[in-house]
């Protein structure tokens, strides 16, 4: 799901996940409901190696997004199986209307939930292949290893950019790859957290050949 078209956080938290939220709707009863979201190691909401490094309730809590910004609803119950969990709220949702969005928010820097990659883009020019990302937020953000790959399946590391750490403003990053393989390229980014948590971007395909010495014609 999208994120919420906000960056705005209340008290007691720091940062929210940009990979989902849920849409909770009231349909009958006026009882204060407790809200308890789930993640798992698949699950968007957690990176490889596990985006929820730190699942207390100091460091992770159930965000519900009202008057134009996420507020806490914690600290809450939290419960961990393995690499599964769950989080719950503590403080009453507001619920005025409905739906409402919660999502997973926490108070410190230590669980780097996702950055929000907004696109990541290429083509074939007469330098190579041009690769071109852009990202919304950016939590604990070291670097990304760039990545290629001749069948889509196997791939190989190309390059690294340097992340900006933390940010909640737009940042664009560009590479170009100068030596592409003949036919179809395959890219993708590893985006590495500096605690060494990794995720995956999308796959994008670049299909042209690069030319080091390019046929030039002239008039008479």
């Amino acid at each position: 799901m999208s994120q919420v078209i906000s960056s705005s956080n209340g008290a007691g938290i720091n940062h929210v996940s940009y990979k989902e939220y849920w849409d909770v709707t009231r349909v009958a009863g006026t009882i204060t409901p407790v809200v308890t979201l789930y993640w798992e190691d698949n699950s968007e909401s957690s990176s490889e190696g596990s985006a929820i490094s730190s699942p207390i309730p100091a460091d992770l809590c159930v965000a519900e997004f009202y008057s134009a910004a996420w507020n806490t609803l914690g600290p809450g119950a939290i419960s961990v199986s393995g690499i599964t969990g769950t989080v719950s709220s503590s403080a009453s949702p507001t619920f005025p209307s409905s739906p409402m969005q919660f999502t997973f928010g926490a108070p410190t820097l230590v669980n780097p939930l996702p950055i929000e990659l907004l696109s990541f883009t290429g083509y074939s020019a007469s330098n190579g292949n041009q690769l071109t990302w852009s990202t919304a937020t950016e939590i604990n953000n070291d670097y990304f290893d760039i990545e290629r790959s001749s069948n889509g399946a196997d791939f190989s590391k190309i390059g690294t950019l340097d992340g900006n750490g933390n940010s909640i403003t737009t940042i664009v990053y560009n590479f170009t790859d100068a030596t592409p393989l003949t036919g179809i390229n395959y890219y993708r980014l590893k985006q590495v957290d500096y605690n060494g948590s990794f995720s995956y971007s999308n796959m994008i395909s670049i299909n042209g050949t690069f030319f080091e010495n390019p046929i030039q014609v002239y008039p008479n």
